[in-house]
């Protein structure tokens, strides 16, 4: 399927950064527009960039069922995959948050305005779920990467046929609460005790399911040349209908809204690139895969650093061409922090920690090689 020089599913790492740096761009635009109520970013076009954590929660699913369908029902495996994890998610992220934290001694609004108290910090350093978004704002998406990784621990531990139905009742259960969403918005608010429903079956694990599913047919099924291109057409077809329909079309106060829209179609454009890449391994350009490989440090930085450095740039500025060029230059310096944190940060310590902690742990993985699956951020 592969040829050994070439990594497997260099188009995902592609999407990986894509994804990224959509979210980026809806965050540049969020920053700028909450200052002074206007928007500097192709008026509005990217409102909607944060479909890139629908994209990621999805590659999340395609790329751990990739790496370790060998794995399922094997519990031998069960200890390296949760220190692969470890190692994956918290080591960069706490490096981040403790640079949020002492940079908002100096900067209060990096932390909200007032100093965080202890117990918030000691929950946002170990991501467990809590009232309110954690210290480095945009790890609430790690929350719920947490508990898929704990459900796919559940696909190591149980006979497959066992954990498949888990699975289909988790996206069942997930399913109902995307619909009484969208016709109860208020619903969930009455209900006592509906916080921890809806973390277990929150709407997320949809598109881990999806993005499993996809990995599924990609590795079982053999498709079509036809099919491949009609699957990646659909995908590019209906993430763009989606874009342009979401705001007329998402009922009023529904807080699950992009999982309603954007799930299927980040479930085919992932199931189309990678039908795509079996067939005819398209050239990627370099760059794009250098950004998937930065995506995780990009995207936990650029919060931080737009908050920063907006307003101190914006309260100069006065015309819309001003803070439009500054805040396209902004979205740069914010992409530019993230390959610095990646090359000089986030590499060297997986390199070191793989080396000094993976070894360590007892093995019988069956992991399959290609790009290192992890938060696909």
């Amino acid at each position: 399927m592969t040829s050994p020089s070439r990594p497997e599913l260099l188009t995902q790492q592609m999407l990986r950064g894509l994804a990224a740096f959509a979210v980026v761009l809806y965050h540049a635009g969020l920053t700028s527009s909450g200052l002074t109520g206007g928007s500097y970013l192709l008026p509005g076009f990217f409102k909607q960039g944060y479909a890139g954590v629908d994209v990621f929660f999805c590659l999340s699913g395609f790329i751990i069922f990739h790496a370790h369908q060998g794995d399922l029902g094997r519990r031998q495996s069960l200890p390296l995959f949760l220190m692969k994890r470890f190692v994956r998610i918290y080591p960069i992220y706490w490096v981040v948050t403790l640079l949020v934290l002492a940079t908002g001694l100096l900067v209060p609004r990096v932390v909200g305005g007032s100093p965080p108290a202890p117990g918030y910090v000691l929950q946002s350093l170990l991501l467990i779920p809590q009232g309110r978004e954690p210290l480095v704002t945009v790890a609430w998406t790690l929350i719920h990467e947490l508990r898929f990784y704990v459900l796919f621990c559940g696909a190591l531990l149980l006979p497959p046929r066992v954990s498949a139905r888990v699975a289909v009742g988790f996206f069942l259960l997930s399913l109902g609460t995307l619909c009484l969403d969208s016709l109860h918005p208020a619903f969930f608010q009455r209900v006592p005790g509906a916080r921890l429903f809806l973390f277990l079956f929150h709407p997320s694990n949809l598109h881990f399911t999806l993005g499993v599913l996809a990995s599924f047919i990609l590795s079982r099924v053999r498709t079509a040349a036809l099919l491949d291109g009609a699957v990646l057409g659909a995908g590019a077809v209906s993430m763009t209908a989606a874009v342009l329909l979401h705001d007329r079309l998402a009922p009023p106060g529904m807080k699950y809204h992009a999982a309603l829209f954007y799930a299927v179609p980040s479930f085919l454009v992932v199931l189309g690139l990678a039908l795509v890449e079996r067939r005819w391994r398209p050239w990627i350009p370099r760059p794009l895969v250098q950004l998937g490989n930065a995506s995780y440090s990009l995207y936990l930085i650029h919060w931080p650093v737009l908050v920063l450095l907006v307003p101190a740039v914006f309260q100069s500025l006065e015309t819309t061409g001003e803070r439009t060029l500054a805040l396209w230059g902004l979205v740069a310096v914010a992409v530019g922090a993230g390959a610095v944190l990646y090359v000089g940060v986030e590499r060297p310590l997986l390199t070191f920690l793989r080396g000094r902690l993976l070894q360590r742990v007892p093995t019988g993985a069956r992991a399959r090689p290609g790009i290192q699956p992890g938060p696909t951020h």
